[in-house]
């Protein structure tokens, strides 16, 4: 029997000239060199809410999940990590000014 995984949640994001948000983690955690922002769930946080704070905390980016015609938030899919399984989100940057 295996242990349930922490729940984690993250962005991709996408700017209108169709460039990627990436971040070099510290220390290469895992030997990653690139990989896309994302963290732990805080304690009653939504895994929504998880990935605008992690994009946020991670790259400096303020950026809003986009939405789907229907309304659905889009979510690209869940990576199973060691320890973790990330639910990460298609985003926008918002424009601040």
């Amino acid at each position: 029997m295996t242990a349930a995984k922490l729940p984690a949640a993250g962005g991709v994001v996408f700017d209108d000239g169709g460039r990627v948000l990436l971040v070099e983690p510290r220390g290469h955690h895992a030997g990653y060199v690139w990989t896309f922002p994302k963290g732990r769930l805080d304690a009653g946080e939504s895994p929504e809410a998880a990935a605008v704070r992690e994009v946020f905390e991670e790259s400096g980016v303020t950026a809003c999940i986009v939405e789907r015609e229907s309304g659905i938030r889009a979510s690209v899919g869940v990576y199973e990590g060691d320890i973790t399984q990330t639910r990460y989100y298609l985003m926008r940057p918002v424009a601040t000014g």
